[in-house]
């Protein structure tokens, strides 16, 4: 899930987006270069600029909302596993401040980052507004037959309409992309902790396992346990 999330899916959408992209911005070259390469370069600055700027904050969100989204996990299946003796031992208000204290910050890490999802569409609007009134102002004051210069002002407008939403979906993607970064290093740092042997065991076909090779039974003496943070051992003394 968390490779579709960070890879499959924000790469099709690169992918997809800037071939509408480029088709579109070849018929404005071929129509007017000059004005077509200075717009290039315009969305290129500020693609590059916003993404410089908030991408430490999303690796840093992403990171934070993979450590919340995992002891949050954590501590809501322990307390549903264990729910009878959560219930015997009236630990409800131990195990739900513990959720409480990962949801919270969880809850505002996503909240943050869709608005961080919904900013590029905002920054692209703007920019292409400001761009199409540069054009015009260069039309106005620069060029003797305006009326030839109007379905070429046409064209762009209608380009644009097309180009904003497919360069707003690539930033968007850009930002995935980062914010997935954390949960993509932990699982590269899990496989390299795998021997190349229990790779290669793992493709071949399975075998059987061997028998456990004991007498007479299984014995548990003194087992304890306790809970992080908690006082009192949950369990003491336990022989099985």
């Amino acid at each position: 899930t968390a490779v579709a999330n960070a890879l499959l899916r924000p790469g099709l959408m690169i992918v997809s987006e800037v071939l509408v992209a480029g088709a579109l911005l070849a018929l404005l070259f071929a129509a007017q270069p000059a004005m077509t390469g200075v717009a290039i370069a315009v969305f290129a600055v500020v693609g590059f600029t916003f993404h410089a700027l908030v991408r430490g904050p999303i690796v840093r969100m992403g990171s934070s909302y993979r450590f919340h989204n995992g002891l949050m996990l954590k501590w809501i299946t322990q307390s549903v596993g264990a729910i009878k003796l959560v219930k015997i031992l009236h630990r409800e208000r131990y195990f739900s401040e513990a959720v409480a204290r990962h949801s919270e910050p969880y809850a505002r890490t996503a909240a943050v980052a869709q608005f961080l999802q919904v900013l590029p569409r905002l920054v692209i609007e703007v920019v292409a507004v400001l761009a199409m009134l540069g054009m015009v102002l260069i039309v106005v004051w620069g060029v003797e037959d305006r009326n030839a210069i109007i379905p070429l002002l046409g064209l762009f407008g209608a380009a644009a309409f097309r180009i904003m939403p497919s360069a707003s979906r690539i930033l968007i993607a850009v930002q995935q992309f980062s914010f997935a970064t954390p949960a993509l290093k932990a699982i590269r740092d899990d496989l390299a902790l795998v021997p190349a042997s229990a790779a290669a065991d793992a493709v071949a076909a399975p075998r059987l396992a061997a028998p456990l090779p004991f007498a007479r039974e299984i014995r548990f003496e003194g087992v304890r346990f306790r809970y992080r943070a908690a006082t009192d051992d949950a369990l003491r003394g336990v022989d099985l």
